[in-house]
């Protein structure tokens, strides 16, 4: 399913620069108020694509991608994470432990076997861009030679990757969970096994409180990884250019 939006992504990242979206409350709602979404808060629950409004693709919602098998590994790999987790960040508003771990091919050796152990969800994950931004892959994939000794334990052509969790204690699954993106102004039914992709530098975006423990794995490049490779950055992904 196709659903248009009236955001302007490449005026927003002019507008955003290097600025971090999210990181100021007031201003974001500052900013959603002049520049309202077109959408009403519909909550999305099929396969669906989000274009803006020069026919740039905003946003790819793909519930249920991942079958059971695959978050089933996901969750047996988890335990060796669990103590940096736990001391990753302590949110002192609620009183709860969340964690988050980043991982990058020139940090934490325990993250590059855990990584290892992952490479079929990331060959999905990698797979999955060839299709949705077949450039930036390509671009990425062509530049992997100049990075052979880090790629070689770093099976994915993303540069980092994230490891969120609401607590530390043992992961489960959970339900009603809803990803919410005040940019385009729709929700997302967030079911275990959904994969989103989007700028998270452009849109913002949250969860809601639910019963049961989220464990979320972010997939993303940074670009003075890029830089120091001299990967060449590539075009907005339009619809007319999806085989």
């Amino acid at each position: 399913m196709g659903l248009q939006s009236n955001i302007d992504l490449m005026w927003l990242e002019d507008v955003l620069g290097s600025r971090e979206a999210g990181i100021d409350s007031e201003w974001e709602a500052c900013f959603l108020l002049n520049y309202p979404p077109s959408g009403n808060g519909e909550l999305l629950v099929c396969p669906t694509v989000v274009l803006e409004n020069g026919g740039t693709i905003a946003l790819w919602y793909l519930p249920n991608a991942l079958s059971c098998p695959i978050e089933d590994t996901i969750l047996r790999l988890l335990p060796p994470l669990q103590d940096q987790l736990a001391s990753s960040i302590f949110n002192v508003e609620n009183n709860r432990l969340v964690g988050c771990l980043e991982f990058a091919p020139a940090s934490q050796m325990q993250g590059h076997t855990w990584v290892r152990d992952m490479t079929i969800l990331n060959s999905i994950i990698s797979g999955a861009l060839s299709i949705m931004h077949p450039q930036l892959y390509d671009i990425a994939a062509a530049n992997h030679p100049h990075m052979h000794g880090a790629f070689s334990i770093w099976p994915t052509i993303f540069t980092n990757i994230s490891a969120i969790t609401n607590r530390c204690s043992s992961l489960h699954y959970y339900k009603d969970c809803i990803l919410h993106i005040p940019s385009l102004g729709i929700d997302l039914m967030y079911s275990p096994g959904t994969v989103v992709t989007f700028s998270g530098h452009l849109l913002q975006h949250g969860v809601n409180p639910v019963e049961g423990n989220r464990y979320c794995l972010i997939y993303y490049m940074r670009d003075n990884i890029h830089n120091f490779v001299g990967v060449a950055r590539c075009d907005w992904m339009r619809m007319d250019h999806v085989d």
